[in-house]
């Protein structure tokens, strides 16, 4: 149409708007908001999904942000404008805990609607059966997804350093339970160290790439792990 109306050629040219989606799966169940002193796991998760969206946004590569406990609870889709970093940012600062853990069922749903493939990063205090976790990450591998995995831990769970007789109650079910601490940490800390492997290994098991980071650490160890992991990805 232009070369008929002028009677010159013309070349049509366009930017790609993006190199590469990368969806944030940010685990905002009720558990995800325990903390003692410092930040809460939710928090310090929440500063580690900024950081890692404002970096692939830098790279011109469009980045989205879910959120989840038992559902979706958010889906901001991926974008690589510039503004689009803004959403993001806003929605992190307002999230609040939300309800009881299910990785299973919000994760399937996302692996059958995420149909581009890309990058997935999942953040999560993986508490929930690794069976089951390991299922739902299979299935975005099976779409042909890239996945990493933050483990995100509080020191607490990793000391376990309480001495008196404690009541510990689960923040999503409400049930509690009065205990010495000193009687039961052999156990709790072999029951723990066991649920890590279990997630450390299942991810090894359908090369999906896995950290733990503990929140008592500085946020830059889960940068530079992150960086190291897209060099190899490139």
């Amino acid at each position: 149409k232009t070369y008929a109306r002028t009677d010159r050629y013309y070349v049509k040219e366009f930017e790609e708007e993006t190199n590469l989606h990368s969806f944030i799966l940010l685990d905002r169940s009720a558990s995800m908001g325990y903390r003692s002193d410092g930040l809460s796991k939710l928090e310090y998760a929440s500063y580690l999904a900024a950081a890692l969206a404002f970096f692939i946004s830098r790279q011109s590569d469009g980045v989205g942000l879910i959120t989840f406990d038992s559902q979706v609870t958010h889906f901001i889709p991926a974008r690589s404008r510039p503004a689009h970093i803004y959403a993001i940012l806003s929605r992190l600062e307002q999230l609040e805990p939300g309800s009881g853990t299910d990785m299973g069922k919000p994760l399937h749903e996302l692996a059958d609607t995420l149909s581009r493939r890309g990058l997935v990063i999942v953040i999560s205090d993986l508490l929930d059966d690794p069976a089951r976790t390991m299922d739902a990450l299979e299935h975005f591998r099976f779409k042909g997804h890239d996945v990493i995995v933050f483990h995100i831990v509080h020191p607490d769970e990793l000391n376990f350093p309480f001495t008196d007789t404690t009541r510990f109650e689960d923040p999503e079910t409400g049930e509690r339970l009065v205990s010495v601490p000193t009687v039961v940490r052999d156990q709790y800390m072999e029951v723990f160290r066991r649920f890590i492997d279990e997630n450390r290994t299942g991810c090894a098991r359908i090369r999906v790439d896995y950290d733990m980071l503990d929140i008592g650490r500085p946020l830059d160890y889960a940068l530079f792990t992150y960086l190291a992991r897209r060099m190899q990805m490139h």
